[in-house]
């Protein structure tokens, strides 16, 4: 299968990830139906390539699981608001893919800035979020389970 983005993962998977069984477009459908989203190109290719638990587990820094996705959505809202920053409620595009709870950081990006959109970090401590890559795609090539591959 061809992809536009993240083609790149099928290498690595055949050498690591060999037993990950990628989603179908059917069950992403689901998944963003039940998660109320329509999710980025880039973003779906992740779940096309590792499936719903290896999509999550491909970012090591994410101390959440594929159940427990809307925990993570909170987690990331709780964190903001230690804070006194509400842009997580106030910005209902956020979309929150990881987020390490222990050390109050969260990654996201924004559900209405295209099929490979930038990717945001939040870090505990900050008065605001920053934009740490221009797409998703190169947030995936800069993740260590990736770097130490190529």
């Amino acid at each position: 299968m061809q992809h536009k983005y993240l083609g790149f993962l099928e290498e690595y998977k055949k050498d690591h990830l060999s037993f990950a069984t990628g989603c179908t477009n059917d069950e992403i459908d689901q998944i963003e139906k039940s998660w109320n989203v329509k999710l980025p190109l880039c973003y779906r290719e992740l779940f096309l390539i590792f499936g719903k638990y290896g999509a999550f587990a491909f970012d090591l820094g994410n101390t959440f699981q594929y159940e427990e996705f809307h925990e993570m959505q909170q987690e990331a809202i709780m964190i903001a608001e230690d804070y006194d920053l509400d842009f997580m409620n106030k910005e209902k595009d956020n979309f929150v893919f990881s987020c390490f709870g222990l050390h109050g950081k969260f990654w996201f990006f924004k559900l209405d800035e295209g099929d490979d959109p930038p990717v945001y970090e939040f870090k505990s401590g900050n008065d605001k979020y920053i934009k740490i890559k221009d797409h998703f795609s190169d947030y995936v090539k800069s993740l260590d389970i990736y770097r130490e591959y190529v």
